[in-house]
C-alpha cells in the first residue's frame, strides 16, 4: 500500500472525529462524506442505510476530476470471527487519485457509564475497496 498523504489522513481523521461527535449527540449516525474539493462534510440520511451509502458513493463519482481525495464514514459492527458477537464500530473508506484501490478501516467504540461515546483505541485497517472516482 502506498503511503497515505497528509491530506487524506487529515480528511479521514477529521471525519471520524465528526462521526464520534454526532454519535454523542444523536440516536443514529448518517452516512458521512468528506471530499477535498468542498468544505465540511455531507450527511446522507432519510433513506435506508444501503441507499444512503450508494448516494454518497454516487456523489463522489459525479464530482469527476474536481475530487482527488475522499473519506466515507458510517456506523457498523465488526467481529473477530464467527464466534464473536461483534462490537459497534465506525467504518471508514478512503482514497485519493493515483491509488490502485480505496482502503477501509474501522474504529470500535462503546458508551461509557455516563452515556458518552468512547473510541476503543486507534482506527484499524480492514482491506481494499473499489475506487469511486468518476
Amino acid at each position: 500500500m502506498p503511503p497515505i498523504s497528509d491530506t487524506l489522513d487529515e480528511l479521514s481523521c477529521d471525519l471520524l472525529a465528526q462521526a464520534l461527535d454526532l454519535l454523542e449527540d444523536e440516536d443514529a449516525l448518517p452516512v458521512l462524506l468528506a471530499v477535498d474539493c468542498e468544505d465540511g462534510y455531507l450527511a446522507f440520511d432519510g433513506d435506508s442505510p444501503d441507499n444512503c451509502y450508494m448516494q454518497a458513493c454516487t456523489y463522489v463519482t459525479d464530482l469527476h476530476d474536481a475530487c482527488s481525495a475522499y473519506a466515507l464514514v458510517y456506523d457498523g459492527f465488526v467481529s473477530a470471527d464467527d464466534a464473536d458477537d461483534g462490537a459497534p464500530a465506525l467504518i471508514v473508506e478512503f482514497a485519493e487519485r493515483g491509488m490502485d484501490n480505496a482502503w477501509s478501516g474501522y474504529l470500535p467504540y462503546h458508551s461509557d457509564a455516563d452515556g458518552h461515546i468512547v473510541a476503543d483505541g486507534d482506527p484499524q485497517p480492514s482491506g481494499a475497496e473499489e475506487l469511486l472516482f468518476g
